[in-house]
């Protein structure tokens, strides 16, 4: 978020984008009146909360239903399954889980989300070239002696 500054040069603005009809918005008059806009913004907040908490919980419940075996993509994903080594009756993350596999094989893109998901994203390593600290043996620090032949 950039604001013009009177200078014609942008500056950065910590404030989030205003939506909607910003020409309404009118400044508390009272501490009551403020307080009050404070207490109904945070009901909302909670109510938009409790939406989101209670869309995932649908959808981790959806995600563990079984695929009825009257579904056209039930003996598709057995047979896959059980290509695999897996015996278990599929659900609807299952199918999901085959259809990213599957487009993984194809497309590296898809290949390197799931090894991220699955926490194995390789670590840059770079070499350490500060030299190790000096051994101190009684009173005088004895450095190692590198030798380069």
């Amino acid at each position: 978020m950039f604001m013009r500054a009177a200078a014609g040069v942008a500056r950065f603005s910590l404030m989030a984008k205003r939506k909607g009809n910003v020409s309404n918005l009118r400044p508390a008059s009272t501490k009551d009146e403020a307080r009050k806009r404070g207490r109904n913004g945070g009901i909302a907040s909670g109510k938009a909360r409790a939406a989101r908490k209670t869309f995932a919980e649908t959808l981790k419940a959806m995600l563990s239903c079984k695929v009825p075996k009257s579904s056209p993509h039930y003996r598709k994903v057995k047979a896959q399954m059980r290509e695999l080594g897996l015996d278990w009756e599929p659900t609807v993350q299952d199918i999901l889980i085959l259809g990213i596999l599957m487009r993984a094989a194809k497309n590296p893109l898809a290949y390197c989300a799931i090894r991220d998901t699955i926490g194995e994203r390789p670590v840059e390593q770079t070499a350490d070239l500060t030299p190790p600290p000096p051994i101190t043996l009684g009173l005088l620090p004895v450095v190692p002696h590198v030798s380069v032949d």
